[in-house]
Parts: structure tokens; sequence; C-alpha cells
């Protein structure tokens, strides 16, 4: 289990409903995921994959040109598979987090892509609305920038490595997780434009 302190995120809150499950304590509000995915109860079995089932009941609203951040993020996880797939993207925003963590029963792999609690993200506007969860493979040769930089940030959804993606519960059960990791925004390079002057790292 990882436990991290937290002070509060504002303004971030998950979003619909998806497939890879994790029970997240952050004080102030839920934690912001990429995966649109909620933590199971308790009572329930933990299963990761228990809403991979539910049907899609509209069409996915795919732009006509490239999205920028703000776009991307009001999209849902299978918005953003069926209209890029895993074709390269490119986005600006400012990087950080400001304080936040959480915690995360069981064991996600590959942790880089499949664990629900992250550090990284882009937004818009810091700390004001959603972000955009972010992931680096550890084979990538990348590193996060410095919190607060304004970044051009190009990347990509449907991972090869979401294939290997498992939860192994408390229980000992695993279970794949492939859906949830797909969904995952994973970072294929960078570059630093300028610093954002709102940016405090405390929020």
């Amino acid at each position: 289990m990882t436990s991290r302190s937290v002070p509060e995120l504002r303004g971030i809150a998950r979003r619909s409903p998806g497939v890879l499950a994790a029970a997240l304590v952050i004080a102030g509000c839920a934690a912001p995921a990429l995966y649109q995915s909620q933590a199971p109860s308790d009572t329930e079995a933990a299963s990761p994959s228990a809403s991979a089932s539910a049907s899609v009941t509209s069409s996915p609203r795919c732009p006509d040109s490239e999205p920028d951040l703000a776009f991307l993020i009001s999209m849902t996880g299978w918005e953003r598979l069926a209209c890029f797939g895993d074709r390269p993207m490119t986005v600006v925003g400012t990087y950080g987090c400001g304080g936040c963590g959480g915690t995360e029963p069981g064991i996600y792999e590959p942790s880089w892509l499949a664990a629900p609690v992250h550090i990284d993200f882009l937004w818009v506007d810091w700390r004001i609305g959603a972000p955009l969860d972010l992931h680096i493979a550890p084979d990538s040769g990348l590193a996060f920038p410095p919190e607060g930089s304004i970044v051009r940030m190009t990347g990509h959804f449907n991972d090869p490595a979401a294939s290997t993606c498992v939860f192994t519960g408390e229980d000992g059960n695993s279970e794949p997780i492939e859906q949830g990791c797909r969904e995952a925004f994973v970072v294929d390079g960078y570059q630093i434009t300028g610093t954002d002057p709102d940016f405090s790292p405390g929020g």
C-alpha cells in the first residue's frame, strides 16, 4: 500500500465511472483520475473491471481539429480512445500538483501506468477545474519538468503496455484492468516554454 499526506485538492473531482478502481483518500475532495473510474465500496468484491460492460449510449464528441487541453480534459476516457486511438497529441498547460496524493489498497501493475494515485498533472489554469493525469514509462528516459512549468507536451492514449495492466486485491485475487490503462495519457516528450506566475507549491 502507498500512502502520502495530502493538502486539499480544490476543484478536482472524479468524472464518469470507468474501469480502474481504487479507494483514494484526498483532503477536501476526490482525486482527479484520467481513468474515469470510481472506487469500489468495501462491501463489493473490489473488482476494478466491474463496470467494464457498461454500455455507451451516445456517440463520441470527436473534434474536427486537434483539441486543446481544455477540450481533451472534458472528454471521457472512451471518447478519447474512440477519437484518437494511439496517435500522438500535443497540448499546452501548467505542470504540477502543488501537494496531493492518497492511498491505494491493493497492487496495481505496472505501477507507472496502472496505479490510480498520481501527483503528475497538466492544468489549463493552475488548480482551477480538473487536470489531465500524466504517466511516463520508466524506459522512456524522460523525467517530469519542474512544478509550475508551462509545457508543450506530446503524448498518446492506448499505450501497448495497457495489455499488461493487472490489479491484485488485498485478498490476493488478480484481475486485468487493461481498459483503464488504455485511457491513460502517456507522455512522449515536452518542451518547457515558461513558468506559470499563478503557480504556488502549496496550491
